[in-house]
């Protein structure tokens, strides 16, 4: 009990920072990040507008004419109001009028990706395997979990990134398919079949080209996507996190990893009420966005699983969004390294960070097949790949209850203690040990026998890779796997 309280005293900290932070005129559009680089916080040519549910059309109308949009993209309870050359952003929202159905006005925050490729395959996939004594590539139990569950088609992830190739071998199988626009020629008769504002989004919605399309053209979110769910066991490349869950592509962001809130919110409100029980958020902003608290408060049965950013900066003294929004559906991943410590370039925070998972040359899916990436980005799924496993073996658990296991099954570890709220990195077993479940350590794959070849020529492999692996890293490598 002491850390669900803990988290909700923090919970109540980080929403009152949020809204004196955005009540602040003059905040610049362009700021200095960590490497010294200068970037935009929002977008200059428009803002975000949040209206209480059931707000009458003509408070809309009346809105826009008052702030002299030259035009607007209207979702639920949001516009974003775009505005004409010459007029700055805080003066269209000292234009909008006071009225008790406006909940808000702010700017449209910009937000990008928490990482980015880094090398080609060659190496396994360690992140996944057993966890290790020596603490050298030690994984996060799966192998223990799979031989009780692998996941379920019922439990759907939604993936707000750059969108999914959804053609990849080792994805195509696990796409999310809208059952209101699926079947009878519905994917493409230009009709809303499920009225849910969006026409033919019969694999999810692409934001940024604003069509039915969510295809990755970043690489990113193909990447996330297999590190949560790429088919498992189908002796096809890698195998994720969740062999069977489903992913729902949702596309925020452009070939060069930048989104805006605004869209980030609509994601997040599309896969609440297409009932995912997941969002994976591999993604930071500078700025809190009340237009993606509003959303993510309002999905309240959705867990939304975050990057901590990639800064190597403290969370709690210089916050990133929405890890730092820190709603009691939100739990906050930073990234270890290959010897169980942080990673060097990943975020930390002993309140606004809750846990820590293998953030490293983690081996995934990529939309030219398979490669290696690192970042906070490449921690968060497989957060989001535990959770769905845990919602698979107990469809019936709640959000909390989920969240909490992933905390409570931590790894403890003496590199993270003060670093994260849980003090410890993701334990796949250790998570289901906290449902009640008896979850053995098995350091190997469900159905021993059927890998036994793949393991012997391994072994062979691994005896003429020691001379140069011991040169390498200090240490043989091959002794453990």
């Amino acid at each position: 009990m002491a850390g669900t309280y803990a988290r909700c005293a923090r919970c109540l900290v980080a929403i009152g920072a949020a809204v004196s932070l955005i009540s602040i005129d003059g905040v610049p559009s362009h700021a200095s990040n960590a490497a010294g680089r200068t970037s935009p916080l929002f977008a200059p040519d428009e803002i975000v507008v949040g209206y209480r549910p059931g707000t009458d059309p003509s408070v809309r109308w009346l809105v826009r004419r008052q702030v002299g949009a030259s035009g607007y993209r209207a979702t639920a309870n949001l516009d974003v109001l775009e505005l004409y050359p010459g007029t700055g952003v805080y003066e269209a929202m000292r234009r909008v009028p006071p009225h008790p159905h406006v909940r808000f006005a702010e700017p449209n925050y910009i937000v990008q990706l928490a990482a980015e490729p880094n090398d080609p395959m060659y190496q396994d996939a360690w992140s996944v395997g057993p966890s290790k004594p020596s603490g050298f590539r030690s994984g996060i139990d799966t192998p223990s979990v799979w031989n009780l569950t692998v996941g379920a088609e019922g439990v759907t992830v939604a993936v707000v990134d750059s969108g999914v190739h959804l053609g990849h071998p080792d994805l195509a199988p696990n796409m999310w398919n809208n059952p209101g626009e699926t079947g009878s020629g519905r994917e493409a008769n230009g009709v809303d079949d499920d009225e849910n504002g969006f026409v033919d989004d019969w694999r999810g919605w692409d934001w940024t080209d604003q069509d039915n399309e969510p295809i990755d053209l970043a690489g990113h979110g193909t990447m996330v996507a297999g590190t949560i769910g790429a088919q498992g066991d189908n002796g096809i490349g890698v195998s994720g996190v969740s062999w069977k869950s489903g992913l729902l592509s949702l596309r925020v962001l452009d070939e060069q990893g930048i989104g805006l809130s605004s869209d980030a919110a609509a994601a997040f409100t599309y896969a609440g009420e297409a009932g995912a029980q997941i969002v994976n958020a591999s993604l930071t902003a500078d700025m809190p966005s009340m237009a993606m608290m509003d959303a993510i408060s309002s999905a309240n049965e959705t867990l939304f699983i975050v990057a901590a950013g990639n800064n190597s900066t403290n969370n709690d003294t210089q916050p990133r969004y929405p890890c730092n929004l820190q709603l009691p559906n939100v739990l906050c991943v930073a990234a270890t390294d290959e010897f169980n410590g942080l990673a060097s370039f990943s975020n930390y925070g002993a309140v606004s960070v809750d846990l820590a998972a293998p953030g490293v040359r983690i081996l995934t899916t990529h939309p030219d097949g398979y490669v290696e990436f690192h970042g906070s980005s490449a921690a968060t799924p497989h957060v989001s790949g535990v959770a769905a496993l845990l919602w698979a073996r107990h469809p019936e658990a709640s959000v909390a209850t989920i969240s909490q296991a992933l905390i409570n099954g931590v790894e403890q570890l003496p590199q993270l203690q003060g670093k994260t709220f849980a003090g410890g990195r993701l334990n796949a077993a250790g998570a289901l040990r906290q449902l009640g479940d008896t979850v053995p350590h098995d350091g190997g794959s469900p159905d021993e026998g059927k890998f036994e070849s793949q393991k012997i020529k391994k072994k062979k492999r691994c005896r003429h890779r020691k001379k140069r692996d011991l040169n390498r890293h200090g240490r043989r490598r091959c002794r453990r796997r």
